[in-house]
């Protein structure tokens, strides 16, 4: 990672590792702090879980050693969930006397920090490898397109957090694995209820860049373009939208997956919303809808 940035981190007292969200407010050098340290961190934690699971069939000593081996090899902060206050109470769910919970979602557990507004989300690590949900766009008959949602993976639960803050969603950090290798943490700024959810839904979407294509796919998503491609984003009901601290509405969470070149080639109605977020994330303009209204398939 870039050592100047590094230079501009705090330490997170929790954590006791290098943390650029330290608050409910995340300016611009620190936002680019995040997307260097998710990258870093991204990378590092996904070659150290590539040939250990949980899930193999080796005693628990033995994977300990080695997961911690890894994490150390690969330079991945290890993070003990006594540091937050945890304990597992009578019925074995996740409690603690340090931070309030604030909600428990379908990937992650989210946690707040009363001292410095910041809230960190625990992702359950399933020992089959599972992590969540992301979206995938199926084609049916007469080319149809439907969005559904496949289980997800540790890699693309670390991609989601990365693409989301890099697009302009709520800053997300990668904070690192648990000592015990059963969570992922992540962080961000604490954020407020909106007062009109389609406003605060449009503005959010909006910063994000992200167009909603004209044809049902059998739920809400949009399309935004990132790492030369593009991806879909859906899941974005109520408990996903939020304000940031400055009166922004941001996406704190979502469902997202990759728009292959296959699907692309076959589901022309994504046409018009692709080639428009790709030219607003490239520009900083959104084009008129009826843009490539008149334009043909081979053309594009």
């Amino acid at each position: 990672m870039n050592e100047t940035l590094l230079n501009q981190s705090y330490i997170d007292y929790r954590t006791s590792w290098p943390t650029f969200i330290t608050g409910e407010l995340c300016g611009p050098e620190q936002w680019k702090g995040v997307v260097e340290l998710n990258r870093t961190r991204s990378r590092n934690i996904k070659e150290a879980a590539e040939h250990h699971a949980q899930g193999e069939s080796i005693s628990l000593d033995v994977w300990t050693a080695s997961f911690e081996g890894r994490c150390q090899q690969f330079k991945v902060p290890l993070v003990s969930l006594e540091s937050f206050g945890f304990f597992f109470n009578d019925i074995h769910l996740l409690a603690s006397k340090d931070v309030q919970k604030l909600n428990e979602g379908k990937e992650a557990s989210a946690w707040l920090d009363k001292s410095t507004k910041c809230v960190y989300k625990l992702f359950d690590l399933r020992a089959n490898g599972k992590l969540g949900e992301k979206l995938v766009l199926e084609m049916r008959e007469r080319g149809e397109c439907e969005a559904v949602y496949h289980a997800a993976t540790l890699s693309d639960t670390l991609d989601k957090l990365q693409l989301l803050n890099a697009i302009g969603a709520c800053p997300t950090e990668i904070v690192g694995l648990t000592t015990s290798g059963d969570y992922l943490i992540a962080k961000q700024p604490l954020c407020q209820p909106y007062t009109n959810f389609e406003e605060s839904l449009e503005e959010a979407t909006e910063f994000a860049r992200a167009v909603r294509p004209k044809s049902s796919f059998q739920q809400p998503v949009w399309v935004f373009w990132a790492r030369q491609r593009p991806w879909l984003l859906g899941d974005l009901h109520p408990g996903n939208i939020r304000h940031t601290a400055n009166g922004y509405g941001t996406i704190i969470d979502a469902h997202i997956g990759v728009i292959t070149d296959e699907v692309w080639k076959e589901a022309r109605s994504l046409d018009s919303a692709i080639q428009r977020a790709k030219l607003w994330r490239e520009t900083g303009k959104l084009p008129s809808d009826d843009l490539f209204e008149s334009i043909d398939d081979n053309e594009l």
